[in-house]
């Protein structure tokens, strides 16, 4: 007898200032053959020129952003879709959530590191990959975190070691 049993497709969706392990935790879990990562940078570094500005072809960034989510959260070829960017406000990522309300399981990741183990992390990158600290600094005290209020199931508080705690909406 064939299993008809449709798998539930999870949403997580990253969130935090460059340098504190976004892309790295989101590798780290992904299992490749079930799993899709959705990557702000990964289409932003794939559009720019050697000579480009960072932030040069924002606009293209965006839509082919949005364009990503929609299409790998349309159908149910993936079991989790991890969507990687800052996502630093409320508003940011309420836009993000208008984009895959209709999944059944979301999850926010914040990840709230001290400031200067983002800087060391930084420090270490290299080429386009190394964001200007003022922008880390920017970024960093503009971050709000996710709340159960936002509408996500879950919220997972990410410190600098790795550790997670779980914030579980409870539905009556």
């Amino acid at each position: 007898m064939e299993n008809t049993e449709k798998k539930r497709q999870t949403v997580f969706m990253l969130a935090g200032a460059p340098g504190c392990g976004k892309s790295t935790f989101a590798f780290n879990m992904m299992r490749p053959m079930d799993d899709c990562l959705i990557s702000r940078d990964n289409i932003r570094f794939m559009l720019l020129k050697d000579d480009d500005d960072y932030f040069a072809r924002e606009d293209d960034v965006r839509r082919m952003f949005f364009q990503a989510i929609k299409n790998n959260t349309s159908n149910d070829e993936f079991k989790n879709i991890f969507i990687d960017a800052t996502h630093l406000s409320h508003k940011v990522r309420s836009q993000v959530r208008n984009w895959i309300r209709r999944h059944p399981y979301q999850i926010a990741i914040s990840f709230e590191i001290p400031l200067k183990v983002a800087l060391e992390r930084n420090a270490q990158r290299t080429g386009r990959a190394k964001v200007p600290e003022t922008v880390i600094y920017n970024m960093y005290h503009r971050y709000e975190k996710p709340t159960l209020k936002e509408g996500f199931d879950e919220i997972w508080h990410v410190d600098a070691e790795g550790n997670i705690t779980k914030e579980v909406r409870v539905y009556e």
